[in-house]
């Protein structure tokens, strides 16, 4: 007889559901379904008690039922998330810095014209200061 896996409850699991329904962006990744009432939590190893983020995945009731039932198998859900993942921190990336260039002549500042400054998520940097 299979012995029976031990669920944990998922620490601080309102942050975790959150992050992970920003990383499908609150669509199924199997099905596209956008019109989800609840999304359910998958472990992708199957195993309750690994609530590691990586090992998580937020999908519709139906897509979670199918994972189960193994009319989705493990690997298309790890290339699912796989796939997530590197989408997020390439979304990440680039929207991590913006460039905004000031090209008129700017009179009486310390900073003259054709300045580049970067703007982040952590205030501003200048990237190049040219002085007339």
């Amino acid at each position: 007889m299979e012995e029976k896996k031990t669920r944990k409850r998922i620490p601080k699991e309102n942050k975790v559901r959150a992050e992970l329904q920003k990383e499908i962006s609150s669509i199924c990744p199997f099905c596209g379904n956008d019109d989800v009432g609840h999304f359910e939590i998958h472990h992708i190893d199957e195993d309750p008690s690994n609530n590691e983020m990586n090992n998580l995945l937020l999908l519709c009731p139906l897509c979670h039922s199918k994972i189960t039932k193994g009319d989705i198998s493990n690997i298309e859900v790890l290339k699912k998330k796989l796939e997530l993942v590197t989408n997020q921190t390439s979304n990440k990336k680039q929207n991590s810095s913006r460039s905004i260039n000031f090209n008129a002549k700017v009179s009486n500042a310390i900073i003259g014209s054709n300045n580049n400054i970067s703007l982040n998520d952590y205030g501003l940097k200048i990237h190049r200061l040219n002085y007339e």
